[in-house]
């Protein structure tokens, strides 16, 4: 009994040597996810990685506004709203869509996206409006003359009017001569509204 004794305590030594050494080793890979922190992506990352599709969309895009917004987002990009930082390149495409609907939603999200107050927006508005009265194709028409006026009357034009401008404008640029025509009344309409409102409070000031 002695004989096979030895050998079988020698046998559970080994044993127990080996679980424990199993044990620590399990341990050691179930708990390297803990001890390993996921690093956050920070906002200047993720403006890192959308700038180049950006930057992309200001030299190459055919839609004016694409062209336009991707310069706006570009220069402002420390005041866009970190949790909005990865659809701003989405949103930005979506401002070429043939759908209105589809534009004024995504113009409205870039507004939501961008932490800036009322006078901060306006000077966005007024940089769209100079980018739009240099660049627009079709002078005769009167667009260069209402990108203009529209800076000029940055200070009384509430925020859905300057966003109804800004896609208005981008009709302007319509190969349609109709659509364009139909773009111009209305943002001349929109103008006239706010012209007369502002002379009425003047009026009533005085």
């Amino acid at each position: 009994m002695k004989k096979r004794g030895f050998p079988g305590l020698l046998f559970l030594t080994l044993f127990a040597f080996a679980v424990v050494w199993v044990s620590k080793s399990e341990g050691a890979v179930g708990t390297a996810p803990t001890v390993a922190t996921v690093t956050k992506i920070t906002k200047d990352d993720m403006v890192g990685m959308i700038k180049p599709t950006l930057e992309k969309y200001l030299t190459n895009h055919p839609d004016p506004l694409v062209r336009v917004w991707s310069m706006v987002l570009l220069v402002n990009t420390d005041k866009i709203d970190e949790q909005k930082v990865s659809s701003i390149p989405v949103l930005v495409l979506q401002l070429g869509n043939k759908d209105e609907n589809i534009r004024q939603i995504a113009l409205n999200s870039i507004r939501a996206a961008l932490t800036l107050d009322d006078k901060e927006w306006k000077g966005i508005m007024g940089t769209v409006f100079r980018t739009i009265a240099k660049t627009t194709k079709y002078p005769e028409e009167g667009v260069k003359k209402l990108a203009i006026k529209s800076l000029s009357m940055l200070q009384d034009l509430d925020e859905e009017s300057l966003n109804s401008l800004a896609l208005l404008f981008d009709l302007t640029q319509d190969s349609d001569p109709e659509i364009r025509q139909a773009a111009l009344e209305a943002i001349n309409g929109i103008l006239s509204s706010k012209e007369k409102k502002s002379s009425v409070g003047s009026g009533g000031v005085g």
